[in-house]
């Protein structure tokens, strides 16, 4: 897939980067890039996400290749990581997380449209629990939260909650936020970082949309 390939210099430093909407077409030129560096070396793989977020079960794609990488996986967040992008950013363990401190992270509760007889109307709303619960066990791993809290503050409402770098550091969404000058080489693992505060306002939710 000619589109997909991943740029000599971008192979050479092992950088890539997932910006926009989470959709299948993203989704599958993302992993193409990711197999492509895979086959490359073990050497660690750095991915800058910047998303809005999109399709819960592309994010669940993604998220299933990090896991399964043969080398060790850094997520830096940078803009704004939405929705089902905080799926994808929780793939790598905590200690290799990390988000600039001006990041907006979002997250709500599944959302889906859908017609049809009542007796399918129940299969997707089945559906839609089996999918709850697999976020649940993607948004407690490696993170501060349990089950319950994280039912609670992202699945008990519609309404979009946001959340800043510092109260994603509270959470356990992250192990650092990336401070000052950072040096264009680096990873979560050398870059500079700047200490957990206490966070000013409650913690809000996340989430992954079945939507795009």
């Amino acid at each position: 897939m000619e589109g997909a390939k991943t740029p000599q210099s971008l192979l050479f430093m092992r950088k890539i980067y997932l910006f926009g909407e989470i959709n299948n077409e993203r989704a599958e030129k993302f992993i193409a890039q990711l197999h492509e560096l895979f086959e490359q070396s073990s050497e660690p793989v750095t991915i800058y996400i910047n998303s809005c977020g999109g399709s819960v079960t592309d994010a669940l794609a993604i998220y299933d290749v990090l896991r399964a990488a043969p080398c060790a996986i850094h997520l830096i967040g940078l803009g704004k990581v939405h929705s089902s992008a905080i799926t994808i950013l929780l793939a790598a363990n905590k200690e290799n997380r990390a988000s600039y401190p001006n990041t907006e992270f979002m997250s709500h509760d599944i959302s889906w449209k859908s017609d049809g007889p009542r007796a399918y109307l129940k299969d997707r709303v089945d559906q839609l629990e089996r999918t709850v619960k697999q976020l649940l066990r993607v948004y407690t791993r490696d993170t501060k939260l349990t089950a319950e809290q994280a039912r609670q503050m992202f699945f008990a409402d519609m309404a979009d909650h946001y959340f800043n770098a510092d109260e994603a550091l509270e959470m356990g969404f992250i192990s650092k936020i990336v401070a000052g000058e950072m040096a264009v080489g680096a990873t979560v693992t050398n870059v500079p970082v700047v200490e957990a505060t206490a966070a000013q306002d409650e913690s809000n939710a996340i989430n992954s949309s079945l939507e795009a």
